[in-house]
């Protein structure tokens, strides 16, 4: 018997596996028609993944809007954290690992699902959060 070994570009491999679902679900929305915020929740709910929060793209040059989501990794049982831009022309939309960039969106994004996480948490030991 053989054990299995992981490289690195394995996980890698895994890891843009969970962006490329993101965007092909996105792809087979018409944005232009169905709006930013639909486009994203009907690609969301084909991964199980969530919307974290939505806000203008003013922080990128050529971004309307951005959104950070985050989808399921089951190899790695966490969330994945992602970007969603939005382009000027209001159709083209590309997705980014949110630790990939390099603006205060990405840390933002993730210091969100930590949040989240920290919540789930809290509710499944039947905790209550402190609020500060």
């Amino acid at each position: 018997m053989h054990a299995l070994q992981i490289s690195h570009d394995d996980l890698a491999i895994a890891e843009a596996l969970d962006t490329l679902e993101l965007e092909l679900a996105l792809q087979v929305q018409d944005v232009s028609v169905v709006g930013f915020e639909t486009a994203l929740a009907q690609a969301l709910a084909g991964l199980k993944g969530e919307l974290l929060f939505r806000m203008p793209g003013d922080i990128l040059p050529d971004a309307r809007e951005i959104a950070a989501v985050s989808v399921p990794d089951e190899e790695a049982a966490r969330r994945k954290v992602l970007l969603v831009v939005l382009a000027h022309d209001g159709t083209t939309m590309r997705v980014q690992d949110a630790g990939d960039v390099d603006h205060a969106v990405g840390s933002l994004a993730r210091s969100m699902a930590g949040v989240i996480d920290s919540f789930s948490a809290s509710e499944q030991a039947d905790e209550h959060p402190i609020l500060l």
